[in-house]
């Protein structure tokens, strides 16, 4: 029987070693690495880490330039540390950038890249960024590859076709993260998600594969949209990141560690 990958819950947006080791605290205060890998994505957007200039939010939460982003986590046996990339729309079709982007962010996160998420990436129009998936699982077998199935290919693509498409690439995938909100804290609509995560969890082809999901995500809406999802999907994975960065009365927009640690708790609730 296949194994599937093993389920997390996730913290996007961590920027600090400080910052993790809080959230280390916190995952095991409330219960949950019985259950779960405590997944921590840090921010590699084009602009901060190609570019080396800031982005409109805080730079605790979108990392900027090389010296920030080799310290924004350490290597950890509690921690899975994925590098959430962000290629430019404009670019991604560029096969030298793609593979130059990739081997900066390694090359400024190897002591602690795990995994590479590849975010808003526009797959469903390129099968040639589906290769790549492959290129890079070649390059770098000893890391995770996630896939976001964001919004765009989830309205191109029938929750059957969008899994056999997926099961061609299966060998090259370790999650697919299913996500509509790409960051904004837009909550997610479980009825339009329930039909693909259907058809994930039951592929044969996607069987050793990681299930996902984001939007929205905090306390209240993990107790009040994922139990049922749970109860159907025990091994579905979930991740939050917007709602734990709220403004504060400085200005900035670190993660909120009573909010992250609500939810911590809601989720122990939904699992149990």
């Amino acid at each position: 029987m296949t194994e599937r990958a093993p389920s997390y819950i996730g913290v996007s947006g961590v920027g600090t070693s400080e910052t993790q080791q809080q959230l280390i605290e916190l995952f095991d205060e409330t219960g949950l690495r019985s259950t779960r890998k405590l997944m921590l994505g840090v921010k590699t957007l084009h602009k901060c880490q190609w570019l080396d200039q800031p982005w409109v939010r805080d730079d605790g939460w979108d990392i900027v330039g090389e010296q920030a982003f080799r310290g924004a986590v350490t290597q950890s046996e509690y921690t899975q540390n994925i590098a959430q990339a962000y290629f430019d729309q404009r670019e991604v079709g560029d096969s030298w950038y793609r593979r130059a982007f990739l081997e900066r962010m390694y090359a400024r996160g190897k002591e602690w890249i795990d995994g590479i998420q590849f975010d808003s990436f526009p797959w469903h129009e390129n099968k040639d960024l589906l290769a790549f998936l492959h290129e890079t699982k070649e390059r770098y077998p000893d890391t995770q590859v996630y896939l976001q199935c964001h919004e765009k290919s989830m309205q191109r693509y029938t929750p059957r076709q969008l899994t056999r498409v997926l099961g061609e690439h299966a060998e090259a995938l370790d999650y697919i993260l299913f996500d509509a909100s790409h960051g904004k804290g837009i909550r997610l609509n479980t009825t339009q998600l329930r039909p693909y995560l259907e058809e994930a969890f039951t592929s044969d082809k996607l069987a050793h594969i990681g299930v996902a999901l984001a939007g929205g995500l905090y306390g209240p809406v993990v107790r009040e949209d994922l139990a049922e999802l749970v109860s159907q999907f025990p091994d579905l994975s979930w991740d939050a990141e917007g709602k734990l960065h709220p403004v504060s009365d400085d200005g900035r927009m670190l993660l909120d560690m009573d909010v992250v640690k609500d939810y911590f708790k809601a989720s122990r609730e939904v699992i149990d």
